[in-house]
């Protein structure tokens, strides 16, 4: 015969007395593997389960709070994300807004300038004209003094003709 196995009933009783008989030796290598001790009765036995339940609560509740943690998280990331395309957004219309601004500002000084130039133009014609009517006033002056010098060559004339005959007249005489 082998050896571990029985040899005779006195080994096989001992092993009996030992674990209460085969039915009851398996059941309690069975709860050794699960992790319970059979000291005796099957209060222990419940109370040993319950921690084991209680454990699993615990664990799902462990379960349950990380997975919030982690939705929170992803909430708190998604906001972040919101709260930076919002920032991006904000900075793009201010972008926008000092573009339109400086465009403005640029059509303002092009209206200014062509004001001015259209001023200058003004002021040259102004100044055209008047050298115009000083030119036209000279020419006037010159008239006059040139029909001043004729009436006065006619004037001359003339008395030089009565001179002349007045000369007759005291010869005929």
């Amino acid at each position: 015969m082998k050896r571990g196995s029985y040899s005779s009933e006195e080994e096989r009783g001992s092993e009996e007395e030992k674990f209460g008989g085969r039915d009851e030796r398996n059941e309690a290598v069975s709860a050794h593997v699960r992790g319970v001790k059979k000291v005796g009765g099957g209060g222990e036995e419940e109370e040993e389960e319950e921690e084991e339940e209680e454990e699993e609560e615990e664990e799902e509740e462990e379960e349950e709070e990380e997975e919030e943690e982690e939705e929170e998280e992803e909430e708190e990331e998604e906001e972040e994300e919101e709260e930076e395309e919002e920032e991006e957004e904000e900075e793009e219309e201010e972008e926008e807004e000092e573009e339109e601004e400086e465009e403005e500002e640029e059509e303002e000084e092009e209206e200014e300038e062509e004001e001015e130039e259209e001023e200058e133009e003004e002021e040259e014609e102004e100044e055209e004209e008047e050298e115009e009517e000083e030119e036209e006033e000279e020419e006037e002056e010159e008239e006059e003094e040139e029909e001043e010098e004729e009436e006065e060559e006619e004037e001359e004339e003339e008395e030089e003709e009565e001179e002349e005959e007045g000369g007759v007249w005291e010869r005929k005489e």
